[in-house]
């Protein structure tokens, strides 16, 4: 839904004061947490989850292998600064 579509609706809300931000449009591949699901479901895929106690435990593993480096990399290659804390 475009809420400013018109130079003029635009103009207007810089008249009053307010910042417009145009934001790209959705992509899966600048989404930190699609790269972090795909890394976390390949994991899984490699091991076995016939049970569910074999399912929890590779789901375990899977997050575990999710580092804050590879945190830090998807969110800024998605553009998004990283401030450490």
């Amino acid at each position: 839904m475009k809420i400013v579509s018109t130079p003029t609706s635009s103009l207007r809300f810089v008249q009053l004061a307010a910042a417009v931000l145009f934001l790209r449009p959705y992509s899966p591949d600048l989404n930190p947490i699609e790269k972090a699901w795909t890394k976390l479901k390949n994991i899984r895929r490699r091991l076995p989850t016939l049970t569910r106690d074999t399912f929890d435990s590779a789901v375990a593993l899977a997050m575990d292998n999710i580092s804050t480096a590879d945190i830090s990399a998807w969110t800024s290659f998605a553009g998004y600064s990283v401030a450490s804390t």
